[in-house]
């Protein structure tokens, strides 16, 4: 069943979920060092890669797109999207120890540490986040594929470029305008997925129509709480990008090390406290839609009735 809770502005979902996050900062903070940690790894294969194809392109050049290992290039673009793939799929495990935590949080006892070996036994986990993922920005994926490979390299040898072009942004289009939209309104619905197949043990499948069901009427607020904390995470990116750019510009000597390994762990750290954050956010969704009635005597804890409501 769906508990009947009290409905919640954005601003208190934000606040809540802040407080409860900061609470338990280790616990929470410590399930995302795995996804952090692939992005990471990635990050800095990217890098290498893109410097192997262009070494002639400044080290200090690649500063200016780094948040989510950016590049202008498009036959390394797709790796930028791999590279979100790894991460958003190992952020399925880290959820679902989020979602045990805030569980054993609203029942008055401690959160149980899970670091990032342990999160990784949960393998149901990660093949349901994979399922969401492909399912919700497939069409995107799809389009965005297509416009890289298929019609951008036609561009310079076909005998109609005008044509070409205009497909060219036709795809450009379909994939932002349609592949977009689809995908964040089936994140939405899916979103739920990975805490009620962790916490209630359902089929995959199961676990999806659940996710559906509990995201009835509260779409648009998670929307709006998730899209200000990404984009807070999106402007520190950049704001650290941008003071270790300067670091890098005014010692070129310094490129290299600010390319490879300032900037991807600074990027390390955002990655496992906004990541943590945005899942405590869900993980709270859940446990309110099912469980809005909790202890309130937790001998001497910080009471359920606080953190939740």
């Amino acid at each position: 069943m769906i508990g009947k809770v009290r409905s919640e502005t954005i601003r208190g979902i934000l606040l809540e979920s802040v407080r409860l996050y900061w609470q338990n900062l280790p616990a929470f903070v410590g399930a995302f060092v795995l996804p952090a940690m692939g992005r990471l790894l990635w990050m800095i294969y990217q890098r290498g890669i893109t410097h192997h194809r262009y070494p002639d392109w400044p080290q200090a050049g690649i500063v200016v797109n780094a948040d989510w290992g950016l590049s202008i290039y498009s036959p390394t673009i797709y790796l930028t999207y791999a590279g979100m793939l790894v991460y958003f799929i190992l952020a399925g495990p880290a959820l679902a120890a989020v979602t045990g935590m805030v569980r054993d949080v609203s029942g008055g006892m401690c959160p149980r540490l899970e670091g990032p070996f342990l999160v990784l036994r949960r393998s149901r986990a990660i093949a349901l986040q994979l399922v969401c993922v492909v399912c919700a920005w497939g069409v995107f994926a799809a389009g965005l594929l297509g416009t890289i490979f298929v019609t951008a390299p036609r561009l310079g040898s076909s005998t109609d470029p005008g044509g070409t072009l205009l497909i060219w942004y036709a795809g450009l289009a379909f994939t932002f305008l349609v592949g977009g939209p689809v995908g964040i309104w089936l994140s939405l619905r899916y979103v739920l997925a990975v805490p009620t197949i962790s916490i209630e043990r359902l089929s995959p499948v199961a676990a999806l129509h659940r996710s559906v069901l509990l995201t009835r009427g509260i779409k648009a607020r998670l929307l709006a709480v998730l899209a200000l904390v990404g984009g807070i995470r999106w402007v520190s990116g950049l704001t650290a990008a941008w003071f270790f750019g300067l670091i890098a510009h005014a010692h070129p000597a310094a490129a290299t090390v600010v390319t490879f390994l300032l900037i991807p762990l600074a990027l390390f750290v955002l990655d496992m406290l906004f990541g943590a954050l945005g899942g405590v956010i869900v993980a709270r969704q859940y446990i309110k839609r099912t469980a809005p009635e909790l202890p309130q005597d937790t001998g001497g804890m910080t009471s359920a009735g606080s953190l939740l409501e």
